[in-house]
């Protein structure tokens, strides 16, 4: 215990010494978990998370990072692209001496060792992915079967629950919803590996023409909220 209150401390005490733009960097450092310069809207979603639970307003901030013109579903972002656009909407909180102002700096630290904690958890897993449609009644079936499907299809998915949302629970912001399905994996890696399967992708393409505004579909660990990947 001693050791790890140390390393903390170290931790922290190094953290002091970065300039705005190193601080920015240690962000989408924390959350490239794959090391390959390049992180996607998951990613992005996860470090809101640990300043703003508003996905609206996550997904605000992930449409500005995005290159102009490149469709932000599915897009990634670069250690510059992103690293830029913090440092343009933090320059109010950047002192002469490229720092970002003390009290400011404190809180980022803060929010730092939060996100590295909800990363480690969600490196642990499980992670749960909730997808909510609005089904046409005559279609629902056919849809519930095809996803239903997937889990013999995909050796990454380890449990798979659906089911029709009672009445009461219909309303939704943006219209309403009908159906929950439930896909749980081992961990983050083995849900990165799902989302671009050729069988996933597939019922993708399928399911295209039922898609309503009130499509919603976010990523959580137990208990703890990762991130909203999409709403709408």
């Amino acid at each position: 215990r001693k050791a790890y209150i140390a390393y903390i401390l170290n931790a922290l005490e190094h953290l002091k010494t970065l300039k705005a733009r190193e601080l920015c960097e240690a962000f989408f450092k924390a959350v490239d978990t794959n090391n390959d310069g390049k992180i996607g809207q998951w990613d992005a979603m996860m470090c809101h998370s640990v300043f703003n639970t508003d996905p609206v307003e996550g997904l605000r901030i992930w449409k500005g990072m995005v290159p102009h013109g490149v469709d932000p579903v599915g897009a990634l972002v670069s250690l510059n692209e992103y690293v830029g656009y913090w440092m343009r909407e933090l320059e109010s909180e950047i002192g002469t001496n490229d720092h970002f102002h003390p009290h400011f700096a404190r809180s980022l630290q803060v929010r730092l060792a939060q996100l590295n904690a909800k990363i480690a958890g969600v490196q642990r897993g499980p992670i749960r992915h909730l997808v909510l449609f609005d089904l046409p009644t005559d279609s629902e079936k056919e849809i519930s079967k095809e996803f239903r499907h997937l889990r013999g299809k995909i050796s990454n998915i380890v449990e798979f629950q659906d089911g029709s949302i009672q009445q009461p629970m219909m309303k939704a912001q943006q219209g309403k919803l009908t159906n929950a399905f439930l896909v749980t994996f081992k961990n983050k890696d083995s849900r990165d590996a799902y989302l671009p399967h050729p069988e996933h992708k597939k019922f993708v393409e399928k399911v295209k023409p039922f898609l309503t505004q009130s499509l919603t579909v976010f990523d959580y660990v137990p208990s703890t909220l990762a991130s909203i990947v999409s709403v709408g």
